[in-house]
């Protein structure tokens, strides 16, 4: 009986090993690291409509509509950075967010790709340039 209760054990050990495995090289993971770690972010906001359906890229015309790339690219984490840097910077219209109300708001970015705008106010976030390139909505 003893020898059946110890394989038991070895099969819960090795599931529960697995499973930590996956997690750990998993997106969502790699991404609340990133959060935990990096001591330069500053308040999160979301750009888009409350009711957002889809996401337009204006320069490249693709689209997503994927809830999961809704949620990453509308939830914007904003870098720590003096304001006093972005005096002249020109901008240009970068992504659309539509919502079912025919709302929408636009994301524009400055020509250095590392800054960004939205009704005015302007922004830094290396997670959205991030999050950019990770789904494939931007080329780097």
């Amino acid at each position: 009986m003893s020898g059946y209760k110890s394989k038991i054990i070895i099969a819960i050990c090795i599931s529960i090993s697995i499973a930590t495995m996956v997690y750990l090289i998993s997106k969502n993971y790699h991404l609340f690291v990133s959060e935990v770690v990096s001591p330069s972010q500053g308040p999160s906001w979301n750009w888009c409509p409350l009711d957002v359906v889809e996401i337009r890229n204006l320069e490249e015309g693709s689209l997503t509509a994927e809830p999961k790339d809704l949620a990453l690219l509308c939830d914007v984490v904003m870098d720590e950075e003096s304001t006093g840097q972005l005096v002249g910077m020109k901008f240009k219209p970068l992504l659309m967010a539509r919502g079912k109300s025919a709302s929408s708001s636009i994301l524009e970015a400055a020509e250095d790709k590392d800054h960004f705008r939205v009704d005015g106010q302007v922004f830094k976030s290396r997670r959205l340039q991030a999050v950019l390139v990770r789904t494939n909505f931007k080329k780097p």
